[in-house]
């Protein structure tokens, strides 16, 4: 299923506290789905194992604990469009299970994910596992069985917020050798990354949620202090809206729609915090379209 939204205005945009994670926990998968039928996975948390493959689906009011994922880890990425059908980069998840497959190409961490259905998705950025600094532009493109490398990024970085499709997303903010939190945008068209309009604020450790590179919605950051702010792109400008009521960065979030989805977990410091809060996000938009197909 493809998912569109036309943005026209978006009046009555809010956050409102819903249900709590079963553990609280950071860095979780960069989740996927909507609202209503979410998955976050992995994730970094204060009992030992301090790693967690736990997975945990969102029904709209309450998360429920499913299958963990095979390898415990943490800083990864997520696409799928639904709670049933989903990639946590490299295991697909077919709505009971968690089942290895092909590796990337490139080993690394912190990694965008963009993609609306499990059998295509973008890994975007990330960084080296060795040294850990070592900041990447690589772009790959899942076919539903194997990863190609396509064209980078122009912006090397890792923690990048990233939503949309193989065929049109986004990559937003982000850390790189640049400096630790980034403003920078790109947009991709199925082939190549352009830079576009920049955000308001810099952030890095944030998600993101839409349907394409025209309708994006970016939310939760590090720094803490600007970490609950919240910014719509329609296409042309990036805008302020309504922010959580808690600042954190390195939750997990749905990542398909601009008017209804959750963000959940995260930290912030000092002093360090883990949540299992979660807040969900809704908006009236004023012309909505959607297209299944």
């Amino acid at each position: 299923n493809a998912f569109k939204e036309t943005i026209t205005d978006i009046p009555n945009a809010t956050w409102a506290s819903g249900g709590s994670l079963n553990a609280a926990r950071t860095s979780i998968a960069s989740g996927f789905g909507i609202q209503t039928s979410g998955i976050v996975s992995g994730g970094y948390q204060t009992a030992s194992p301090n790693y967690t493959g736990a997975t945990e689906e969102y029904d709209g009011s309450s998360f429920t604990e499913k299958n963990d994922l095979n390898s415990a880890r943490a800083s990864m990425g997520g696409v799928g469009a639904t709670a049933t059908a989903g990639l946590g980069l490299t295991e697909s998840w077919d709505g009971t299970n968690w089942t290895e497959v092909n590796d990337l190409n490139s080993n690394r961490r912190e990694v965008g994910g963009a993609g609306q259905v499990y059998t295509a998705a973008l890994a975007i950025g990330g960084q080296g596992v060795s040294p850990t600094t070592t900041y990447r532009a690589f772009t790959e493109l899942w076919d539903g069985t194997n990863w190609t490398e396509v064209n980078d990024l122009n912006s090397s970085g890792s923690e990048i917020g990233a939503s949309g499709s193989t065929t049109s997303a986004i990559a937003a903010g982000g850390e790189s050798p640049g400096g630790p939190r980034q403003n920078k945008v790109e947009s991709w068209d199925g082939s190549s990354w352009t830079e576009i309009t920049e955000l308001n604020t810099a952030r890095q450790s944030l998600s993101a949620a839409g349907p394409d590179n025209t309708s994006s919605l970016v939310f939760g950051s590090y720094p803490y202090p600007s970490g609950n702010q919240t910014e719509l792109w329609n296409g042309t400008a990036w805008t302020e809206l309504n922010d959580m009521s808690t600042a954190r960065s390195s939750g997990g979030s749905s990542s398909m729609s601009v008017s209804a989805a959750f963000y959940a977990g995260g930290a912030s410091s000092p002093p360090t915090v883990y949540y299992s809060i979660t807040e969900e996000w809704t908006a009236d938009l004023a012309n909505k379209t959607i297209t299944v197909s």
